[in-house]
């Protein structure tokens, strides 16, 4: 029996809407390390991740409606540039062990809110001169215990 441009519309129809919800395999290259670079679309976008050896992912970039999303899990970090910019609506560091930044010229911050600065432990804050200015309110200085000021001499309201 012929098929009819009905049937056929029918069958089409049918088979797109069954491959709408299949979800393709991923692509896959392995390298001569054991990592794999794999290739992957989904209703959720569009992927490409590297994973060790161990299938642990090390790499990821997710393509998303609002951009691309990087992540990144390694060992160790090293950036070597002439400049780094970091442009963002909000900046998150947590380090678990010690940190240490160290510059080789000025430091100079700008905070256009409040600026809190808090420690756990001992504080200690050192320079050749060090200026402490309330520009336009109090400078206030308060201790549980004593407070002391010590100088060759201590000038108030001059």
């Amino acid at each position: 029996m012929p098929t009819t441009a009905a049937q056929l519309e029918h069958e089409t129809t049918t088979k797109e809407g069954i491959l709408e919800h299949i979800e393709p395999s991923p692509r896959s290259l392995t390298l001569p390390s054991g990592r794999t670079i794999e290739a992957s679309n989904s209703p959720a976008g569009e992927r490409v991740q590297i994973r060790s050896a161990d299938g642990m992912m090390e790499v990821a970039i997710r393509f998303e409606a609002s951009g691309p999303v990087l992540e990144v899990r390694a060992t160790s970090l090293a950036f070597e540039a002439e400049k780094i910019a970091l442009r963002c609506e909000e900046l998150t560091t947590e380090v678990r062990g010690d940190s240490k930044v160290t510059v080789g010229g000025n430091l100079d911050e700008l905070v256009r809110g409040r600026r809190r600065l808090a420690s756990l432990g001992p504080t200690a804050m050192s320079g050749r001169d060090v200026d402490v200015t309330a520009d336009a309110g109090e400078l206030r200085a308060a201790s549980r215990d004593d407070l002391t000021i010590n100088g060759k001499n201590v000038l108030i309201n001059c």
